[in-house]
């Protein structure tokens, strides 16, 4: 087995030797094509500007409650959506448009190709050009001008990097000119500041809004229910009244004035009560001792008489005074607005509660805006340029060595497989196995090779 594996390796050899001229050539053109290729691509000069995204305060400024606990993923999510943010179509509109203006591109630039930059370019086709498609709709004049063809050329030319384990950005922009990579990459560092700002600036307007609108609603439900409420003390109230008025009506027309049930109690009645008492045991006293018409007896009774008269005139003062307490009551629950349909249908317990939870939450909201407002003017930007851009002193393509060495190994391999190619179609009878294979005749004798 090893003799054979031996001669098998010879014949490649020896395939190998007889196309020598198919691999050389092969490999010659490789070469020629590498060289080519690094005379006729133009010079790319890569400049990289450094930004910081800062991490979102985490404590309330007002009260300095913590609003929120990051953990480690949240915080990286966080960085990562704010690194691709910065390549959004939106932003880079603004970016081209704003660098067309400084005249710094022109209108012929061309998108690059996904499969030109990462053979030759040494990254990944994904990330900023993965965003090719899809429309930009920003609604700002001077990106809405701004041809789609350019946000292209510029989304080829543009990457992003985070730093692992810290929380800055490498911007790398790559152009023919290092000058104009340099202006390109500090205008997108600086466009992208700018454009978290206004973001930023943008989301605590929005939410003052929102929580203006709340309270509005919030306040309106509880002068609702404080307005149900009212409703509902004053029918109470006006019932009470025209209860209490019934009762002294009733008792101030009765004949006998019961004093045990009098239904009003005031200091001059409790007054009169214990003087008609003593009169009326003072009397009875009497009566077993004088006779009819007798002039201690008739006194007495005169007495008697004018304190009930006394009772019954102030029973009639209670009753009026309990039928102007109803008036106004009852003027009262009438100037009152009457309560949405299913508000009259809850009790008072029920609308103290709603009442006190309304004011709670309004008075939440109140705090949350007021901090809302705070926060906005006391925030900072968390997007700040660390390292403008500078370009590289060489150039990052073509990759000369690269190209060459991809190239010679591609001329290499493609002539050794000619090379067998072309061994394998051949049909000429060489060696005494091919006698055998081919013609399957015993070999006579051979020839030597002179």
């Amino acid at each position: 087995m090893a003799k054979t594996s031996e001669m098998d390796l010879r014949d490649y050899g020896r395939i190998l030797s007889r196309r020598k001229w198919w691999v050389l050539g092969s490999v010659l053109c490789g070469v020629a094509f590498a060289m080519i290729l690094n005379t006729i691509t133009d010079p790319v000069y890569r400049a990289t500007v450094r930004i910081q995204i800062s991490r979102e305060p985490s404590r309330s400024l007002l009260t300095g409650e913590m609003l929120e606990n990051p953990t480690t993923q949240s915080d990286n999510l966080a960085l990562y959506t704010a690194a691709e943010l910065i390549t959004n179509r939106k932003l880079l509109a603004r970016v081209v448009g704003t660098l067309r203006e400084q005249g710094v591109l022109g209108g012929d630039e061309k998108p690059v190709a996904p499969w030109y930059r990462t053979l030759f370019n040494g990254r990944s086709a994904t990330g900023a050009v993965a965003q090719l498609a899809g429309p930009t709709d920003t609604g700002d004049p001077l990106a809405a001008a701004v041809p789609q063809s350019q946000v292209d050329w510029l989304l080829g030319h543009i990457s992003v990097e985070p730093v692992r384990d810290t929380r800055l950005v490498n911007i790398h922009v790559e152009h023919s000119k290092p000058r104009s990579a340099e202006q390109i990459a500090n205008t997108v560092a600086d466009m992208f500041v700018q454009y978290q700002v206004e973001q930023r600036s943008a989301g605590s307007s929005n939410l003052v809004t929102y929580l203006t609108t709340q309270i509005q609603e919030v306040r309106l439900s509880l002068q609702a229910a404080e307005r149900a409420s009212a409703h509902v003390k004053a029918s109470a109230d006006r019932a009470g009244a025209a209860e209490r008025y019934s009762r002294l009506r009733d008792a101030a027309a009765s004949d006998k004035v019961d004093l045990e049930r009098l239904p009003v109690q005031s200091a001059s009645l409790d007054a009169l009560k214990k003087q008609l008492l003593d009169s009326e045991t003072e009397l009875a006293k009497a009566r077993g001792i004088y006779k009819d018409r007798h002039p201690r007896l008739v006194m007495l009774e005169s007495e008697n008489e004018s304190i009930r008269a006394n009772i019954r005139h102030e029973l009639e003062d209670a009753v009026a005074a309990a039928r102007n307490e109803l008036n106004a009551a009852d003027a009262r629950a009438r100037s009152l607005t009457s309560p949405d349909e299913g508000s009259g249908s809850r009790n008072l317990a029920t609308l103290e509660s709603e009442i006190t939870n309304q004011r709670e939450l309004y008075n939440a909201l109140l705090t949350k805006l007021k901090e809302a407002e705070i926060t906005g003017q006391a925030r900072g930007p968390l997007v700040e340029v660390i390292e403008p851009a500078a370009a590289n002193s060489s150039p990052v393509r073509p990759r000369k060595l690269l190209n060459l060495i991809v190239c010679l190994f591609a001329g290499l391999t493609i002539g050794t497989g000619l090379a067998f190619l072309r061994e394998y179609l051949r049909r000429t009878i060489r060696t005494p196995q091919d006698v055998d294979d081919y013609l399957q005749l015993p070999v006579m004798g051979l020839i030597p090779k002179a």
